[in-house]
C-alpha cells in the first residue's frame, strides 16, 4: 500500500515539474534575451560563490549564519548592560576579579566579608559612606556586575562550545577559521580590559593625574573597553550578513554596479571617518560623566560653540580634548550632528542613483531614521542628565546606526572579479559597441584602476 502511493506521489510531482517547467519557458521566451537593467537568474547566474568557497560549505550557511547572530545580539545586551552598570554606579562593587568564581555570596556571614572588603576603597569612604550605604544597597549594586560579569562568560560560553562543533564537523572554510579564532582571542582579551579597567577605580584619584579625582574608572581605560566590544559586535555582524544575505553577485549587473559603487564610497567616508570619531568621543563622553556639564542644546550655556574660556590652561592643552567635560561634550553631540547632515547630503545623493537595488535604497533610509532617533536621544539625555535610562537608550541607539551602517554597506559591498569578467565577457560577444564604450568610461565610475587594468589585461592582453 505505501508502495503505491509512493509511486503516485512521484508521477504527480514529476507531471507538477513539467508544467512548471514549461510555464517558466514561456515566461523567460517572452522577454527580451539580454536585459542588464532588471535582475533575473537567468540572465545573472551565481557561478562563483565566495560564501563556499571561503567561509562554510554548502548547506551549512544559516545554521552558522544565525549562531552569529545570537552571538552579535549578546554582545549587543552586555553592552547596555555594561552601560547600565557604570550609570548605577555598580561597576566597582566587586573588588577583586575571580575568572573562576560564579556564584554570588551564599550567605550573611559572606555577604558581610564582601562589604568589608569594599569599604578598603574610595568609593566608599570618599562617597558612599556620606550616602548612608547599608547592606542591603551593596547587594544592588553588587548584583549588577555580578550579572555583567556572569552574562559575559555566557558569551563565552556561546561562542566556544559551537565552534567547537562546527570546526569537527568541518563546517567552516579557511578564512572564516581565521576570523573566528581572532574573534576568540580578541573576546578573551576583553575580560582581562574589563578588570584592567575596574582596577583604574579602586585606586585613589589624588595619586593620579586626571582631571576628575571621585573615585571612578578611568575614561581611557572605559573608551578602549566599550570600542573592543563595538568592534566584537560589528565584526559578528559582517560575518553573519555574508552568510545570511545572498551573495552579492546575484543582484549586481553591468546596470546598477556604478551606483551601488558609489553608495559604496559614500559610506565608507563615514563608517571610516566620522562615525568611529563619534563612537570614540561617546566613550569619553560617558567615561568623565559629560552629559552633566551643559544642559542646554543647540547653546554651550550663552554662546553658540566653545570659547577660549572652556579650555582649561592650568592642564596639557590635549587633556582638553579627553577629559574637559564642556570639551568633550560639545565636540561629541557637534560630531553627530554634522553627521546627521552628512547623512542628509548623502540621501540625496543616493536619491538620484536611480539603478540603485531597492534594499541597498531602504538600507539608506534605514540610517537616516536611525541617526535622528539617535539625536533626539542625544538631546533628551543633555536636558534631562539625571534620568540614567535616557544615556543608556543612547547607548542602544549607537549600537543601532553603527548595525544599519553596516547593512547599507553590506548592500553595495564589491562583487567577485570573477563575477566581473563573466558580465563584461557576456557584454563584449553580445554588443562589442557597449563593450567598448563601457571599457573606455570604466575606471571613472565603476572600478579602481588597478581593477580596470585587470580586466583589460584579461580581455585584450594590454
Amino acid at each position: 500500500m505505501l508502495g503505491k502511493y509512493s509511486r503516485l506521489n512521484t508521477a504527480i510531482a514529476r507531471q507538477y515539474i513539467q508544467d512548471k517547467g514549461q510555464h517558466l519557458r514561456r515566461k523567460f521566451s517572452s522577454q527580451p534575451q539580454h536585459q542588464y537593467k532588471s535582475y533575473n537568474y537567468k540572465e545573472n547566474p551565481i557561478i562563483f560563490n565566495r560564501i563556499n568557497e571561503q567561509y562554510v560549505i554548502k548547506g551549512k550557511e544559516r545554521v552558522v549564519g544565525w549562531w552569529l547572530i545570537s552571538l552579535s545580539a549578546s554582545v549587543f545586551s552586555i553592552v547596555i548592560l555594561g552601560g547600565y552598570t557604570r550609570l548605577s554606579k555598580s561597576g566597582l562593587s566587586m573588588v577583586k576579579w575571580h575568572p573562576h568564581k560564579v556564584g554570588l555570596p551564599k550567605n550573611n556571614e559572606e555577604w558581610e566579608q564582601e562589604f568589608e572588603e569594599y569599604k578598603q576603597f574610595p568609593e566608599y569612604y570618599l562617597f558612599n559612606k556620606e550616602r548612608g550605604l547599608d547592606i542591603d544597597g551593596f547587594k544592588r549594586i553588587y548584583f549588577v556586575e555580578w550579572a555583567h560579569r556572569i552574562v559575559a562568560r555566557s558569551i563565552g560560553a556561546l561562542f566556544i562550545l559551537p565552534f567547537s562543533y562546527f570546526l569537527m564537523r568541518g563546517y567552516l572554510q579557511p578564512k572564516l577559521k581565521k576570523s573566528l579564532f581572532a574573534l576568540l582571542a580578541f573576546g578573551s582579551l576583553q575580560g582581562v580590559i574589563g578588570w584592567w579597567m575596574v582596577k583604574s577605580g579602586l585606586v585613589d584619584k589624588n595619586k593620579t593625574i586626571e582631571l576628575d579625582k571621585t573615585p571612578r574608572v578611568s575614561p581611557y581605560r572605559l573608551t578602549v573597553h566599550g570600542y573592543s566590544a563595538y568592534i566584537i559586535y560589528g565584526v559578528g555582524v559582517w560575518l553573519a550578513m555574508n552568510l545570511l544575505r545572498r551573495p552579492q553577485e546575484a543582484v549586481i549587473n553591468l546596470a546598477n554596479m556604478a551606483d551601488h559603487a558609489s553608495m559604496r564610497k559614500l559610506l565608507l567616508r563615514s563608517a571610516h571617518g566620522i562615525l568611529p570619531l563619534i563612537l570614540l568621543y561617546g566613550f569619553f563622553t560617558s567615561g568623565i560623566q559629560g552629559r552633566y556639564a551643559v544642559n542646554n542644546y543647540p547653546f554651550v550655556g550663552q554662546n553658540w560653540f566653545l570659547t577660549r574660556n572652556h579650555f582649561q590652561g592650568d592642564i596639557p592643552f590635549w587633556q582638553n580634548f579627553t577629559e574637559n567635560k564642556i570639551v568633550v561634550q560639545v565636540i561629541h553631540r557637534t560630531l553627530g550632528t554634522l553627521f546627521a547632515l552628512l547623512a542628509l547630503k548623502g540621501g540625496y545623493e543616493v536619491y538620484k542613483m536611480k539603478n540603485l537595488t531597492p534594499i541597498a535604497r531602504k538600507a539608506y533610509w534605514l540610517i537616516l531614521a536611525a541617526i535622528t532617533l539617535q539625536i533626539c536621544i542625544g538631546i533628551g539625555a543633555i536636558w534631562y542628565p539625571s534620568e540614567i535610562w535616557i544615556p543608556n537608550l543612547h547607548q542602544a541607539g549607537a549600537l543601532t546606526v553603527l548595525t544599519s551602517v553596516l547593512f547599507a554597506c553590506h548592500t553595495c559591498r564589491k562583487v567577485d572579479p570573477r563575477h566581473m569578467r563573466n558580465l563584461l565577457g557576456k557584454l563584449k560577444i553580445d554588443d562589442p559597441q557597449a563593450y567598448e564604450r563601457m571599457m573606455k568610461g570604466f575606471n571613472k565610475k565603476q572600478l579602481s584602476k588597478t581593477e580596470m587594468d585587470a580586466m583589460k589585461k584579461f580581455y585584450e592582453g594590454k
